[in-house]
């Protein structure tokens, strides 16, 4: 039988035995009691992971699942017991915030140019049927353009005769 796994579990006794020395009995300011129950608590739970992956059979991915949970839930206790766990949040909920806003920013605004889009063609098609008509309508006598012979504008150019040319 290895040794490993003695040596392991007498270092779980061993912090448990510090950790209740530091807390119980040793006059220490609270921010550094603080840290050293944090560097405690992750070899704890470093140790403890350890001996999982090593000593029970599992599947691979179950244990891939249990490392991530675990890891996840350290950090979590980490950041709680540092006091960073609500301005962690906080920060989170700002991210979110700020991509719903600008999501909803973004459906608006697609909404609106689609408004716009509609718009142009609607102004493209009464003007497409406005030149339509006109095109179709008959012209009244009274628009008829008088011309005036005498005019220079009506006057034709003077032919050149045949000789002229040769």
């Amino acid at each position: 039988m290895s040794t490993l796994p003695i040596a392991a579990v007498l270092t779980l006794v061993l912090v448990a035995l510090v950790l209740w020395i530091i807390n119980g009995f040793i006059p220490i300011p609270t921010a550094i009691k603080k840290i050293l129950n944090v560097v405690m608590g992750l070899i704890v739970v470093g140790v403890a992971l350890w001996l999982i992956n090593t000593y029970v059979p599992m599947a691979s991915v179950i244990k891939a699942i249990l490392n991530i949970v675990v890891v996840l839930a350290t950090c979590v206790g980490v950041l709680q017991a540092l006091g960073l766990w609500e301005p962690v949040v906080q920060l989170w909920h700002r991210i979110v915030n700020r991509f719903r806003k600008h999501r909803v920013d973004a459906q608006q605004h697609r909404v609106e140019e689609a408004e716009h889009r509609a718009e142009d063609a609607e102004h493209r098609a009464e003007d497409a049927n406005r030149r339509a008509q006109e095109a179709n309508r008959q012209p009244d006598k009274s628009e008829h353009r008088i011309i005036d012979p005498n005019s220079d504008a009506n006057r034709e150019a003077p032919q050149e005769t045949t000789a002229a040319r040769h």
